[in-house]
């Protein structure tokens, strides 16, 4: 593939690892830098299947060390996860509710 492209993995080469992420998004309520690992161990399967150049994943900007929410992510978190539930009560009804 060509520098800058991102072919899909059309014959789910990754299917194993792109689960993997799906579920540490899923157990750590969709913050992405709390599954750092999984994505590194994503993209390394990219590489070696063929699916994108391979390069050295640090060059991705993935920092090593562990992600800690600050309160401000916590704040964030909880508005997403409340207005969802909100919308799943009805678009009308979620809206007055807010209100």
């Amino acid at each position: 593939p060509e520098l800058g492209s991102f072919p899909l993995d059309h014959y789910r080469e990754c299917k194993s690892e792109i689960e993997t992420y799906y579920k540490c998004l899923q157990n750590n309520n969709h913050m992405a830098p709390k599954c750092r690992d999984e994505t590194r161990l994503y993209l390394r399967c990219r590489m070696e299947k063929g699916l994108m150049n391979k390069t050295d994943v640090a060059s991705f900007g993935i920092p090593d060390t562990e992600f800690v929410p600050t309160t401000m992510h916590k704040k964030d978190m909880r508005s997403y996860l409340q207005s969802t539930k909100m919308e799943h009560l009805g678009p009308n009804l979620g809206k007055v509710l807010r209100e």
